[in-house]
């Protein structure tokens, strides 16, 4: 079964948006294949390591981002000096790393970095 997982995997990877993410992965890591990336992935999370975070965080969350529904509860989690922001689809940023309004992102991530850096200088 994982030889099959592998070679459907390695096929969509010949593709060049669809195995984009895996090839990089891939590359990023210095791995093999993507068995290698799959038994290796879940070291990469911060479930049960959100305590760990110690630096002022921004969390940020897309209404039609699928992937980011998580960050409310990575939100709530973090014990730093943290922020949550969402971004909307009446705003053009429902995407996935808000990628029909990159203009707002950058508005307002350098809005909280100089609320930030401000308290600290």
């Amino acid at each position: 079964m994982l030889r099959l997982v592998d070679r459907v995997v390695r096929m969509v990877m010949r593709k060049p948006t669809a195995g984009w993410a895996m090839r990089r992965n891939l590359l990023v890591h210095d791995l093999d294949g993507p068995l290698d990336y799959f038994r290796m992935a879940g070291d990469y999370s911060l479930k049960g390591r959100e305590h760990l975070i110690e630096c002022p965080t921004m969390v940020c969350a897309a209404e039609g981002d699928d992937l980011s529904s998580f960050a409310p509860r990575l939100y709530d989690a973090l014990q730093c000096p943290k922020a949550f922001v969402e971004f909307m689809r009446t705003e053009g940023a429902a995407e996935h790393c808000e990628g029909g309004a990159r203009v707002l992102f950058h508005q307002r991530v350098f809005a909280w970095l100089d609320e930030v850096l401000a308290a600290t200088g």
